[in-house]
């Protein structure tokens, strides 16, 4: 799962306010829809990265190489 930059939790208080053309919601509401998200993800036996794009691209490959290597192990 790649994230943009809305409501990273590095950079968003629980109460900030979010506003996009589409809708209005707080950080809290968002990351609660996006844990809700994951774990349907993960309860139909995917196995869920998230990486922000503030966190780079090339990190979160490296991440995820890093976790099916350790798989193979």
């Amino acid at each position: 799962m790649i994230g943009g930059e809305t409501a990273h939790p590095s950079k968003y208080r629980a109460r900030d306010t979010i506003v996009t053309a589409k809708s209005t919601y707080t950080a809290r509401e968002r990351w609660e829809a996006d844990a809700k998200r994951i774990a349907a993800l993960e309860a139909l036996g995917y196995w869920v990265l998230v990486v922000w794009q503030s966190d780079g691209y090339a990190k979160g490959a490296a991440a995820l190489w890093e976790i099916l290597r350790a798989q193979d192990g």
